[in-house]
């Protein structure tokens, strides 16, 4: 893997700046939930693509209906483990506060869904997404990989985040989406060296 490569490789599309465009508008559309899935469901491509070495192009901005259906399934993904582990916060405490909820979808988000992107990568249904045997195997090939893998993607999209502001307000979510650019192609190198591993 090449970490340093996934900050740049963007910039060799000659239309990165309007593939960054773009998805910085879904982002912005976020806020109101609507541009999620088609974030998501990029973020599924883009991994796609660099599991399978074509990183020079990020992927067009095509077939917005399957970029929406996929990023619509693993949305609702996260949304059923969120549920899950705040109801198992409610059986272990019997009560939720802002703290629980803000540290189980964070952990969700972040730690977690990153694997099922790499899992829903390869097998593209909303049960595959509950393949927890498979999706812990796919970690445990490389558990030192994935553990850098994912701190790395997290402390990018939070500094994106925190800092992205700088870059003029208006610019707040194109910086933003480049860092989901980021920990997609660093979770696209992971799914090309479980490839390797299988085989």
């Amino acid at each position: 893997m090449d970490i340093s490569r996934s900050f740049s490789h963007m910039f060799k599309d000659s239309s990165w700046f309007f593939k960054v465009f773009i998805g910085g508008m879904f982002l912005t559309m976020s806020i109101v939930v609507v541009g999620l899935p088609f974030i998501l469901g990029y973020e599924i491509e883009h991994i796609r693509h660099v599991a399978q070495r074509q990183d020079s192009m990020l992927p067009e901005w095509k077939n917005m209906r399957r970029i929406f259906e996929e990023g619509l399934t693993v949305f609702l993904a996260a949304f059923v483990y969120t549920a899950m582990i705040l109801a198992l916060i409610v059986a272990v405490n019997g009560a939720l506060t802002m703290y629980s909820v803000v540290f189980a979808t964070l952990a969700v988000v972040f730690f977690w869904m990153p694997l099922v992107f790499i899992q829903y990568s390869k097998r593209p249904s909303f049960f595959s997404c509950f393949s927890l045997p498979e999706i812990l195997k796919r970690c445990a090939l490389h558990p030192l990989l994935y553990a850098i893998s994912l701190v790395t993607g997290f402390l990018t999209i939070a500094a994106t985040i925190l800092f992205g502001w700088m870059s003029i307000i208006l610019g707040w979510p194109f910086v933003v989406f480049w860092g989901i650019l980021v920990q997609s192609h660093i979770l696209g190198q992971l799914a090309e060296v479980n490839q390797r591993s299988v085989r």
